[in-house]
């Protein structure tokens, strides 16, 4: 049965570094399961998940990845992903169910202003499955994309009311919308009429 693991990479962004991985990871056998790779300040960061052959030594795959990503620079780890390392279910053994938001922050480049946003998140129980910011060239203010995971049972009035009250007193500019509007909006469809209209 295949074995799960967990591996980071960074190193300066270059021209074949998921060539190599991807090299790596099929003559061990790997099968690469979750990928998500951002570049910031000319730095990637890559974080995956994979399954390797249960009779694969962790050495052994360490090792050779290592060999195909050394000339890279790129600082490596990998660990088993274990089923301690997942969220735990609720007590009926289902996870509660969600639904997924996008938030987009527009503002002023200030101290702190992420962090008031991500205490707002975190005290209604969302999860952020992913973030993307930075500063806007040529002024002083930022953008921040969030991918967020919303728990149903939450009060989702109360938390777009205290993100409305966030985005008054920071200047800030917050949308939250379910991400099936920002799929509608972003690739609409035609629209089949009634008797071939």
């Amino acid at each position: 049965m295949p074995k799960p693991y967990v591996m980071t990479l960074m190193a300066a962004n270059r021209v074949g570094v998921m060539a190599a991985l991807t090299t790596a990871l099929d003559e061990l056998g790997g099968n690469l399961r979750d990928v998500s790779q951002t570049v910031t300040g000319n730095y990637f960061t890559m974080l995956l998940t994979a399954d390797f052959p249960d009779d694969r030594p962790v050495g052994v795959i360490n090792d050779h990845i290592r060999a195909f990503c050394d000339p890279f620079g790129i600082e490596l780890t990998l660990r088993p992903l274990a089923t301690t390392d997942l969220p735990e279910a609720a007590s009926n053994g289902k996870a509660p169910p969600t639904e997924r938001y996008s938030l987009t922050v527009v503002g002023p480049d200030r101290r702190g202003s992420l962090r008031q946003v991500c205490y707002r998140l975190a005290h209604h129980g969302v999860d952020i499955a992913d973030l993307h910011a930075s500063t806007l060239p040529g002024s002083d203010h930022f953008v921040a994309r969030f991918a967020l995971t919303v728990p149903r049972s939450i009060d989702r009035n109360q938390l777009q009311k205290e993100l409305a009250e966030l985005s008054e007193s920071t200047g800030s500019t917050i949308t939250m919308q379910h991400h099936l509007v920002g799929l509608a909006t972003q690739s609409p469809v035609p629209i089949r009429l009634p008797n071939g209209g």
